[in-house]
């Protein structure tokens, strides 16, 4: 197969955007010294000049599009909607569906061993709990959907709380309790919802949590997702650490299920002896080939077509839901897989020209190529000898912008099957 980076004429950004980066590790390609280099650079200038009168007229052609597409959904909406003026999500649902002709792929428990067996342990409830859980994966492979789906599943006794804005914590998990015991979820004192007395309202939840236990003999499981230590590292350290402490000496009375994506909670998360050996840990990685395919021919993607996607995106959940979205809104577009695929390719080559500087660009971009074909241990990325802190920062700023993040093993890998695809096929004519 050609090169992703360089099929049809270099296709990818250099002629779409003419992206800085992709030009510069262009030159270094064997491309260059071939007819398409020379007539990628022959063509460069005319082509630059004629896509910029077209991209002025599209651009004019879309605002047409969507200021009469705001005025018609807003004059739907005030027609339909006003006793309900604050339901904006319906209006920007509406609105997405009118100018992309955008899909909602529906969302369900996915029939797969992993996650049938993580949705099983979330809704039984009846068993004494041995252990607390962390439930860790990479971004967009349903993690949070999961969660979600098989916390609404359950019966009774599933608390689900999004923990990504440290400063709603506190209210999030007030108004979860109301599962619990539902009069005892509000609080007569509004500072009660200040994000620095979540312990106030976690105390409640012990003391309801084992109340339930010992007289309805289930076991409350409380889910604490999308924990990001990066965001607010003092708040995390502390409500881990208390959380960790208090399931440990709780063990039978109630759970707690910690999930994330980021590398440095799990690594936390794992890095205290004490509680962490009272810990489950759970992955959620990738769909297998044959749930992947069903998955898209369930959306009329064609055999060989899905067959393509798979190869270059694997199983990522979110991945196979884009391309389905955007296979419905180009059909009859013979070039349909090629435009996402670079899409998708010019997103990761800003990202990463955005958190790598010029200077070190080129060793980074050699060390994801020779480490593309399995993961590393963070001590082998070594950009430059003798500079552990430089190395450490930029290994850092690919973690952070979603370019690697943690294995299965927990060593580091690519963010994504197709990152990875990007990586590998850098270099290859």
């Amino acid at each position: 197969m050609p090169s992703l980076i360089f099929h049809n004429i270099a296709r990818l950004s250099l002629q779409h955007s003419r992206h800085t980066l992709l030009q510069r590790f262009y030159t270094q390609n064997p491309l260059k010294n071939t007819n398409i280099g020379k007539r990628f650079y022959a063509q460069n200038y005319k082509q630059n000049s004629k896509q910029k009168s077209i991209q002025i007229s599209q651009k004019n052609n879309t605002l047409k599009k969507f200021l009469f597409a705001t005025l018609a959904i807003n004059s739907t909406a005030i027609c339909l909607y006003h006793f309900d003026i604050l339901n904006t999500e319906n209006i920007h649902k509406s609105f997405r569906k009118y100018v992309l002709n955008e899909v909602s792929l529906e969302e369900k428990i996915i029939d797969q061993q992993d996650h049938r067996d993580i949705a099983q342990l979330i809704v039984d409830r009846n068993n004494p709990a041995e252990s607390y859980y962390l439930l860790f994966g990479p971004r967009g492979v349903g993690k949070s959907t999961l969660a979600t789906l098989a916390s609404e599943s359950a019966k009774k006794g599933v608390l689900y709380v999004d923990a990504s804005d440290y400063s709603q914590f506190t209210r999030n998990l007030s108004q979860e309790i109301k599962k619990l015991n539902y009069l005892n979820y509000v609080w007569p004192d509004s500072d009660s919802y200040d994000f620095r007395n979540w312990k106030i309202v976690f105390d409640k939840f012990e003391k309801i949590a084992k109340t339930k236990r010992r007289k309805e003999n289930y076991t409350p499981l409380l889910i604490i997702d999308n924990i990001n230590m990066d965001k607010d590292y003092l708040f995390y350290f502390d409500m881990i650490r208390t959380i960790q402490h208090s399931v440990k000496e709780a063990v039978g009375k109630y759970s707690v299920m910690f999930i994330t994506n980021d590398k440095k909670t799990v690594e936390f998360l794992l890095g205290y002896d004490t509680v962490a050996s009272h810990m489950e840990i759970l992955y959620l990685g990738d769909l297998n080939e044959d749930v992947a395919l069903s998955y898209l021919l369930e959306y009329e993607v064609d055999k060989e077509t899905a067959k393509e996607i798979y190869k270059t995106c694997g199983g990522r959940i979110i991945d196979l839901k884009n391309a389905v979205n955007y296979f419905i809104r180009n059909k009859g577009n013979k070039t349909f897989t090629n435009d996402y695929f670079d899409r998708k390719a010019i997103q990761i080559i800003k990202k990463l020209d955005k958190c790598v500087d010029k200077e070190n660009q080129s060793k980074v971009l050699e060390f994801l190529y020779n480490h593309s074909d399995r993961p590393f241990n963070q001590s082998e990325f070594k950009i430059h000898e003798n500079k552990n802190v430089e190395n450490d920062k930029i290994y850092n700023d690919l973690v952070s912008n979603n370019i690697l993040t943690i294995a299965k093993n927990l060593k580091t890998t690519f963010e994504s099957p197709f990152t990875r695809y990007v990586f590998e096929n850098l270099y290859k004519a």
